[in-house]
């Protein structure tokens, strides 16, 4: 895998759990209460830039740089606060995250 392709993979991970957030919170049948959906996304925007993803991995506690994307989904989620109130899962695998939000939506499809 080129590096281009890993980026591209790991960018489309981290564009489908934003997208998870903001579909579950639109949602009137689903018990996921983020009214103001765009602290998180301001979040996110405020650390374009960032090369290697060190404040992300390494808060998550891993001590070796790892596939971040995940980690910096749930680093945003915590500084919203959505992780404290229990709005959003703390998770490390892009997998886990998706198939929560499919979880909250009743859907049963894993990946």
């Amino acid at each position: 895998m080129q590096w281009y392709d890993a980026c591209r993979y790991s960018c489309n991970c981290t564009l489908m759990c934003f997208y998870g957030i903001l579909w579950s919170a639109d949602s009137d049948d689903v018990e996921i209460d983020i009214t103001d959906d765009t602290a998180i996304v301001a979040i996110a925007e405020s650390q374009i830039g960032n090369k290697g993803g060190r404040p992300y991995w390494s808060w998550y506690g891993f001590n070796n740089r790892v596939d971040w994307c995940a980690c910096f989904v749930s680093w945003c989620a915590d500084k919203a606060g959505y992780l404290e109130t229990g709005q959003l899962p703390r998770y490390a695998y892009c997998p886990d995250g998706i198939n929560w939000f499919i979880q909250q939506k009743g859907g049963t499809t894993q990946i």
